[in-house]
């Protein structure tokens, strides 16, 4: 009747987050894909001595990793004190959630120096996904690495990678890191947006109406979430209620955290 509330959802809050698992990204480096690389990182074919590491590319004839081509004062090692890293293109995630990342990875790190995979949603600000910590690492094959990656670095839709060789100042190096065959993969997602409609108050004559309400709250961390609006022309356009308007001071609605999922505080 009139005072039903009314609702969008046409599933439940779990159907919202299934679907099929998807490789999103792959790239096992036979054709130059937009990375970026600094130092001696590179991506090459291996030049094979007595001492390289790796011996061979997991797949094809290329990979990458720090001094393929045996470059600088110490060849087919990484230099002291120095960071390298090798990013990744642009990476589109929209739609999806549950993020992996798998890379082939063989490594050979002395002690002090650290290797890392960090991912960025804007390829400016970086979170470390993995870090060996300055612990020596010695490969003697490729393995591969399954990594992952917070929900809450997709919320923009966009996704960088990238792998870190960081050294220390003493002259004790390595022959560094290497990757290959790197993919990405994901379960698509509804975007729907629920929501949940009171029936039309009368506030005539009264001052400074209040809404007083209990909330329980079971959401994806850092991605989902729960905003207020109302409308004052029956419900043809909707004003969100919160303190970041200099207009909405008045309600004081208390917003913790931003709603990423609809990218307004909640």
């Amino acid at each position: 009747g009139s005072k039903a509330w009314a609702t969008s959802i046409s599933q439940n809050y779990g159907s919202l987050l299934t679907g099929a698992t998807d490789t999103i990204f792959f790239d096992d480096f036979e054709t130059a894909k937009g990375w970026t690389f600094t130092g001696e990182f590179e991506r090459n074919q291996i030049i094979m001595q007595w001492d390289t590491i790796p011996t061979y590319s997991y797949s094809g004839q290329y990979c990458i990793g720090t001094d393929l081509s045996r470059q600088g004062a110490n060849k087919g090692m990484y230099e002291p004190n120095v960071t390298w890293f090798a990013q990744s293109p642009i990476i589109d995630l929209a739609s999806y959630s549950n993020l992996t990342l798998y890379a082939w990875r063989w490594h050979k790190i002395a002690a002090g120096d650290t290797a890392m995979v960090q991912a960025s949603s804007n390829g400016t600000s970086w979170e470390t996904l993995f870090s060996t910590g300055g612990t020596a690492v010695t490969h003697e094959n490729w393995d591969i690495d399954t990594i992952p990656i917070p929900n809450s670095l997709a919320n923009s839709g966009t996704l960088y990678i990238r792998f870190v060789l960081k050294s220390n100042g003493d002259a004790n190096v390595a022959e560094g890191i290497n990757f290959d065959n790197v993919w990405i993969t994901g379960t698509r997602f509804n975007s729907e947006t629920a929501w949940l409609q009171s029936p039309c108050f009368d506030f005539s004559g009264v001052a400074n109406p209040i809404i007083d309400l209990s909330i329980f709250n079971r959401t994806e961390p850092e991605v989902d979430g729960t905003t207020l609006y109302y409308s004052t022309d029956n419900g043809e356009t909707w004003q969100h209620v919160g303190n970041s308007a200099t207009h909405d001071d008045y309600f004081n609605w208390y917003t913790d955290s931003l709603v990423s999922a609809l990218g307004v505080d909640g």
